[in-house]
């Protein structure tokens, strides 16, 4: 019996070694273990571990939020900087709500009325899925709801109207990471139901007696100009964009301008 356990012991040798990330910063609470038994340590809050390893045997490295790393106990050099990456998902689901200041600049086409487009606020609201093709590249896809309220105005005459959206968003991201954090430009396009509701329209003092009407309206897909974002650890984010609307009606086009303020949140 002792000489099988000198046998034994002499076959094992103490390991020791650090696990970073990416950006050179320690993992601590990462598991390391001996392939196949259940020989388990934890590194430090400096990324150091010491663990005791059968000769030629292999050691696991788990964290959540990285890949499981494998490490040949042999190599030196290897165990002295073990880095992990990031284990990004490739679908995530999120929820959105903002607000919005749109302006209508149909009116300042109608030189003849000599209207003046006044900005109104609005909101927003509705879920959103990323797929994320790379850790600096993604496409997002959802289903919003948007208000978009418009004024317009001249010496004689008033009116005001709210746009409704049942919209399919479609974004492209750029990111950038920052440790946990990310930093993205996003573009693209969306797909719109929308009902126009006239709320109010006066001339001369004088309320027109047929506002107040719902009526549905064809519309060209809305164009979401370069906007920037920020989320914080794959979580809350807040991002604001430019946003760029055409109606197609047997009216001449107007093109309807709204800026965006969004707060985001990830399950």
């Amino acid at each position: 019996m002792v000489l099988f356990a000198a046998q034994i012991f002499a076959q094992s040798r103490i390991v020791m070694g650090t696990v970073k990330d990416k950006e050179g910063l320690p993992i601590a609470g990462a598991i390391v273990q001996e392939k196949g038994v259940t020989n388990t340590t934890l590194t430090d809050a400096d990324g150091k571990f010491s663990i005791e390893v059968r000769m030629g045997n292999k050691i696991t490295i788990t964290m959540k939020g990285y890949k499981v790393k494998e490490v040949s106990i042999d190599d030196a050099n290897g165990l002295n900087n073990i880095i992990l990456e990031k284990n990004i998902k490739r679908l995530e689901f999120g929820i959105q709500a903002g607000i919005n200041l749109a302006e209508d600049n149909y009116g300042k086409k109608l030189e003849e009325y000599e209207k003046t487009a006044q900005m109104a606020m609005g909101y927003t609201g509705g879920l959103y899925m990323d797929i994320n093709l790379s850790r600096y590249f993604s496409f997002e896809m959802g289903l919003h709801y948007r208000l978009m309220s418009l004024k317009e105005a001249n010496s004689k005459y008033k009116a005001r109207a709210d746009f409704h959206f049942a919209s399919i968003p479609l974004y492209f991201k750029h990111s950038i990471r920052i440790k946990d954090d990310r930093l993205y430009l996003f573009y693209g396009a969306d797909f719109n139901l929308c009902w126009k509701r006239q709320l109010k329209e006066e001339y001369d003092g004088k309320t027109d007696k047929i506002g107040d009407t719902f009526s549905m309206m064809l519309t060209y897909p809305g164009v979401i100009l370069p906007g920037l974002g920020y989320e914080r650890k794959n979580k809350f984010g807040i991002r604001a964009n430019v946003y760029y609307w055409t109606p197609d009606t047997y009216y001449e086009p107007g093109d309807l301008v709204a800026y965006f303020v969004t707060l985001t949140y990830k399950f």
